[in-house]
């Protein structure tokens, strides 16, 4: 079968931009594997745009010329849309299936006659939240069962029919990849006495300010305060900052921070690493961070360093609250400093890691092998699909609402995940523990009788509550 892919981002032979496009690569990898002839469409690179093959029957083509560095891509030229709108309508025209990785593809007329599966590996990126609402393909994979309310109570509020086409398939990981590991290849890019630290903490993120090192950077001011002297910060480098102005800026305001603070020994910046080196370098590391005010839909990063048995401090927010067991990482909340150091503190002290049976079942559980028959079986087996049909929503007191996926209840404050400042105290709490369930616009009326039907529905438009739909 010939499978067409299409991907948003640029795509390398051996390094990852994130934890998607190692998805992307897992998953065409075993379709080639399976004999399928793989074809991968890509945004072109700063670099070069030299095909390449990622298997036999896997080949990357560089062609889209949409904006970079990432995200917000369509902030371009208008003929490079266009372009790109007509190259892949050409290009697919012999394949016999269409995959839209990241969905950000929001022109459903292209792909109108071939059978097509879509995936959703974000709910932050603008591209991705309107192809979220442009898609009329066969299915749409999303990695948590988090991710799957979230657009259910957005884009599921206008299209009945998108509970039937949205699936749930966990990451999966390569755990004979990612396990512990001796160093070795490593040493060739951080220096063995910085790698040598009785404490070495991990920042393996994206140079976004949601992704939280300003908040790593107090923890390890606190952490040092406390004695943990012999203790260094490992922080990769983007791959494109050194043709990145915007990226050299940020970079160079975190130094001036870790500067002021008298942390300059305490941490180290270093290039990104290939992806063959990530188990080297998760095991080097006493504890890895995943801080800030990031929504995930997975966290690739906190699973390989657990498989590797190295213990992770996360953020409580989206899936991990729920799909990442407790056994294996501490959760926090981002803005409890104390906390989070108090956490941390134990970990060092303790030099707590994971043993191979203690992860035997966490492996099971996330392997990669059950991830790449789930999406194969999903593309290989889709069919061309009709538009879903748009229903206009109508709210009335009769309306049947819930608390929104995305709203948490932390020390009797409700907390909206896509805005950790926005906090919400007052009356509306009297009725959180009923509306689990669900209640009618009309019932709540009558639980706040201080409020009004435009009150409430100003609730409904600011995210805290969403109508029901299948959860």
């Amino acid at each position: 079968m010939k499978i067409a892919v299409f991907s948003m981002t640029p795509l390398f032979e051996n390094q990852i931009m994130g934890g998607s496009q190692q998805v992307l690569k897992d998953i065409t990898i075993h379709l080639g594997d399976l004999g399928h002839d793989v074809n991968i469409y890509a945004t072109k690179r700063w670099d070069t745009n030299t095909p390449f093959k990622w298997h036999k029957k896997v080949i990357v083509s560089p062609i889209f010329n949409f904006k970079q560095p990432y995200p917000d891509p369509y902030a371009t030229k208008p003929y490079f849309i266009a372009s790109a709108i007509s190259d892949l309508g050409t290009l697919i025209a012999d394949s016999e299936r269409l995959y839209l990785h990241d969905s950000a593809f929001p022109f459903p007329y292209v792909y109108r006659n071939i059978p097509t599966v879509g995936s959703l590996p974000d709910v932050v990126y603008s591209e991705t939240l309107l192809g979220s609402f442009t898609f009329n393909g066969n299915s749409l994979i999303v990695p948590s069962e988090h991710t799957r309310k979230v657009y259910l109570s957005t884009v599921g509020r206008f299209f009945p029919e998108l509970a039937d086409r949205l699936a749930v398939i966990h990451n999966g990981f390569d755990f004979d990849l990612f396990k512990q590991s001796k160093l070795n290849k490593l040493y060739h890019f951080i220096p063995k006495k910085i790698l040598e630290h009785e404490y070495v903490v991990l920042h393996p993120h994206r140079p976004e300010p949601s992704k939280g090192l300003d908040i790593t950077i107090n923890v390890v001011e606190r952490l040092v305060g406390q004695g943990f002297k012999n203790l260094v910060t490992l922080v990769p480098l983007w791959i494109e900052t050194d043709n990145n102005k915007d990226l050299q800026t940020y970079y160079l305001s975190m130094r001036k921070i870790i500067h002021d603070k008298g942390l300059d020994e305490h941490f180290y910046f270093h290039p990104w690493l290939d992806w063959d080196l990530m188990p080297e370098y998760f095991s080097a590391g006493s504890v890895m961070f995943s801080f800030g005010s990031y929504v995930e839909t997975f966290g690739n990063a906190v699973y390989e360093a657990i498989g590797c048995g190295t213990p992770v401090v996360v953020t409580n927010r989206g899936p991990h609250r729920t799909t990442l067991p407790d056994q294996f990482a501490d959760k926090v909340e981002s803005d409890n400093t104390l906390n989070i150091v108090s956490k941390v503190a134990d970990i060092l002290k303790r030099h707590r890691h994971f043993n191979n049976q203690q992860l035997s079942e966490y492996i099971n559980q996330f392997s990669i092998q059950r991830m790449v028959s789930s999406y194969a079986n999903k593309i290989v087996n889709a069919q061309v699909a009709l538009p879903m049909r748009y229903v206009p929503e109508v709210i009335h007191s009769g309306t049947l609402l819930t608390l929104a996926p995305w709203i948490i209840n932390v020390d009797h404050k409700l907390i909206n995940e896509f805005n950790v400042d926005e906090k919400f105290d007052h009356n509306f709490l009297k009725v959180v523990t009923a509306i689990g369930g669900g209640l009618t616009l009309g019932q709540i009326l009558a639980l706040l009788k201080s409020e009004s039907m435009a009150t409430i529905q100003s609730y409904v438009r600011n995210g805290w509550i969403v109508p029901h739909n299948i959860q």
